[in-house]
């Protein structure tokens, strides 16, 4: 069985562990999940930055305001709550938000490497069969 982001941090790979920063309101006596890291991280102060983006800094609102968005198009979708969803990730401001919005709610996500070709692309779609796909614009021109 593959790993879910109800995940207890114990039952997490060392290298994620020894990557996370706990807040210093967490009780590091108990397990702590993925989705609760990613709910505390979207609750954060709105006008504290988050990260830099071609020269521009994006905030924690601005990023809030993306994953509210990603929200409402999931709950749109009717997929459900244990549906694989596909990320095709890049360096985005709009895809971090996704993937902290992802996994708040619980999602199932399976990353799609975005650097190969438009057919290598599709045919990791097809094999994974995913309710919904996530992705820039840019990896499906018109």
């Amino acid at each position: 069985m593959g790993w879910t982001p109800e995940a207890p941090l114990a039952e997490t790979p060392s290298l994620w562990r020894s990557r996370l920063s706990l807040s210093p309101k967490t009780d590091k006596t108990r397990p702590i999940a993925f989705q609760g890291l990613a709910a505390e991280a979207l609750a954060r102060d709105p006008a504290g930055p988050i990260l830099e983006f071609e020269g521009e800094w994006f905030t924690w609102g601005q990023v809030r305001r993306i994953a509210d968005q990603i929200a409402e198009l999931v709950e749109a979708s009717g997929a459900p709550d244990q549906a694989t969803v596909a990320l095709i990730a890049r360096n985005r401001p709009s895809l971090v938000a996704a993937l902290l919005e992802l996994i708040r709610q619980g999602r199932v996500i399976q990353m799609v490497y975005a650097f190969q070709s438009g057919p290598a692309l599709a045919r990791d779609i097809r094999r994974l069969a995913p309710a919904i796909v996530i992705a820039a614009a840019e990896d499906f021109p018109p």
